[in-house]
């Protein structure tokens, strides 16, 4: 079995910026953090940001095109071989697994599409 990257991300509270990495929030307070597993030189432990946990992303352990990876919320062009266009579709974590979500189409499962079908065009927090 292949190990899997769980990564999430969210908009930070000081400057709107996307902070990568673990989520983590305190029950007493309620703040949410996004701790970022790295060590920065000379610190002794990891960045942490605190973060909009509204704007909460969980990465999806895929990549468009380009290989910028595709994380939930995520706004997806991806190709439709049966109608052989391209569709703006939203990739959201549904039962277990993520989708390509547009209105008034059926969902599909975002693993079957080859990288070279999607490209991210955005997200839906920008």
């Amino acid at each position: 079995m292949a190990d899997k990257e769980i990564l999430f991300r969210a908009r930070r509270l000081d400057n709107k910026k996307w902070a990568e990495g673990f989520y983590v929030c305190d029950l007493d307070t309620g703040e949410c953090y996004i701790l970022s597993g790295r060590h920065k030189e000379g610190k002794s432990a990891p960045e942490k940001w605190r973060v909009f946990p509204e704007t909460l992303c969980r990465y999806s352990g895929f990549a468009d095109k380009h290989g910028k990876r595709i994380w939930e919320h995520d706004l997806v062009r991806a190709y439709e071989i049966s109608s052989k266009e391209w569709m703006i579709n939203e990739a959201v974590y549904s039962y277990g697994c993520f989708k390509l979500v547009k209105e008034g189409y059926c969902d599909a499962l975002l693993c079957r599409y080859m990288p070279q079908y999607l490209e991210v065009t955005g997200n839906c927090f920008d």
